[in-house]
Formats: structure tokens, C-alpha cells, sequence
């Protein structure tokens, strides 16, 4: 398979993902107040006194606060994990293990972004707006391409690619 048309597939298969990320955005409000009540009990394991309202998570006697939107969940990180690891000919059972493992850890990875964030905010809030919109990107955008390189890796060795 080439390059050209490995590339071709996977911005496919994201637009796919993108067309139904919009079918379904009022739907998936759910993972905005999901994804705050887990940064509000991390907040508490910290002692950082966090409550959590729907989207938004207030903490430090509500001195500080994050409201939680679509792009703080891990949901287009893991669409774009996923339609890179969709784009490459693998057998079912390898295809989920990539999207399990690589999914959860999308997820994980982002929790503590949010977590890490949080603390920039409230100790150095001075460099909150860099770490948020440039540090973090960067480093999520990496960890995106270590999984999917990671898994790319493991099927190439156990010989569990298709081959068209």
C-alpha cells in the first residue's frame, strides 16, 4: 500500500468521523460532564477542593475554573488515533487492541493534561495561555503519532498486517 493512499484513507476515514461528530454534538455532551467530574475528583485527590457543575470545575473556593468543552475531552485525538490505525490493513483483533489500549491512554494523557493545566493555572497562571495552546498540543500531537507508531510496530512484528 503507498504512502498516497494510506494518506487518502485516513483523511477519509477522519472526515467520516468529523461528518458524525456533527451528527451527534448534542449528544456527546456527556463527555464534557463526564470528562469534568474526573478532572474535579483528581482536583480532590491534589486537596485543590473541587466541585463540579455540568461542564465546569471550580476549585480553591471557586477561585479557579475550567469549563469543559468539546476539544478538552479526548474525542478528536482519539478519532484522528483511530482513523490512522483504520487506514492501515490489520486483522479485526489487532485493529481493537490499537484502539483500546491507544484509546485509553488518549484518554489518560488528556486527564492529565487537564490536571496539569489546572495546576498551571492556579500556581503560574502567567503561563497558562502557552502551555495550554502551544505545550500541550504539541506534546498531545506526539503522543498521537508514538501510539500510533507503537502499534504500527507490534503488528509488523507479530505478523498480524493484511496484506492487499
Amino acid at each position: 500500500m503507498s504512502i498516497g493512499w494510506i494518506i487518502f484513507r485516513v483523511t477519509a476515514i477522519w472526515l467520516a468521523e468529523f461528518v458524525l461528530y456533527g451528527l451527534l454534538d448534542q449528544r456527546l455532551d456527556g463527555l464534557n460532564h463526564l470528562t469534568a467530574r474526573v478532572l474535579g475528583a483528581n482536583l480532590n485527590l491534589l486537596q485543590l477542593d473541587a466541585r463540579v457543575s455540568g461542564d465546569t470545575v471550580w476549585w480553591l473556593q471557586d477561585r479557579h475554573g475550567f469549563t469543559i468543552i468539546d476539544e478538552c475531552t479526548a474525542v478528536f485525538g482519539v478519532s484522528i488515533y483511530a482513523a490512522f490505525l483504520l487506514a492501515i490493513p490489520a486483522s479485526f483483533r489487532w485493529r481493537m487492541v490499537g484502539l483500546l489500549g491507544g484509546g485509553l491512554a488518549i484518554l489518560v494523557i488528556n486527564q492529565l493534561r487537564l490536571l496539569l493545566l489546572a495546576l498551571v493555572q492556579t500556581f503560574i497562571p502567567s503561563m497558562f495561555t502557552f502551555a495550554h495552546e502551544y505545550v500541550w498540543q504539541v506534546i498531545f500531537i506526539l503522543t498521537i503519532a508514538t501510539l500510533f507508531l507503537f502499534w504500527l510496530g507490534r503488528i509488523n512484528r507479530e505478523g498480524a498486517r493484511v496484506h492487499h
